[in-house]
């Protein structure tokens, strides 16, 4: 199995829908593209990699986004693509990426 290149992102979040799985969101470095991942199968906090269930890893190395540009993609796509409640859960993942880097 060819493994996917690497996907940077930027102003990105980490989203928790109500049946528990984990999506990532974010906007690609090189490109003015938002993304919304498939479900996140791996996290690796040291790395700060996560890897979907469609093989894709996502570098998530640069702070989450917090402008009004991003909560404002954030509330679009999530709602547009899971139509179901779902929970920004980023701060909680950042925070375990900083802790495991010290």
């Amino acid at each position: 199995m060819n493994e996917q290149p690497v996907v940077r992102l930027r102003e990105w979040r980490v989203i928790s829908a109500s049946d528990g799985k984990l999506y990532l969101l974010g906007l690609r470095f090189q490109h003015k593209q938002v993304r919304l991942t498939t479900e996140v199968q791996a996290i690796d906090y040291v790395q700060r990699l996560l890897v979907t269930v469609s093989g894709r890893r996502y570098l998530c190395d640069e702070p989450p986004g917090d402008s009004l540009a991003s909560a404002h993609i954030l509330i679009s796509a999530v709602h547009a693509a899971l139509p179901m409640p779902v929970s920004d859960v980023t701060h909680a993942v950042w925070a375990e990426m900083q802790r495991r880097l010290n």
